[in-house]
């Protein structure tokens, strides 16, 4: 399976992700998939921080 990306206006890319979190029927499910997409943005910004970071003190 190939990543659904969508160009942004500055050329970069950024992942589609979806949770399907519209069938939740129940708090403990929506708590774990809340969790779970809190720990997947959390892995993919962070490692874009310190990218944007780099480059910001590059520039200085």
């Amino acid at each position: 399976m190939t990543e659904q990306t969508i160009q942004l206006a500055d050329g970069n890319t950024m992942p589609l992700v979806g949770f399907g979190t519209y069938l939740i029927n129940t708090q403990e499910l929506m708590d774990q998939s809340i969790k779970t997409a809190f720990d997947a943005a959390i892995a993919y910004l962070i490692p874009l921080s310190f990218t944007v970071t780099k480059t910001f003190w590059a520039r200085r």
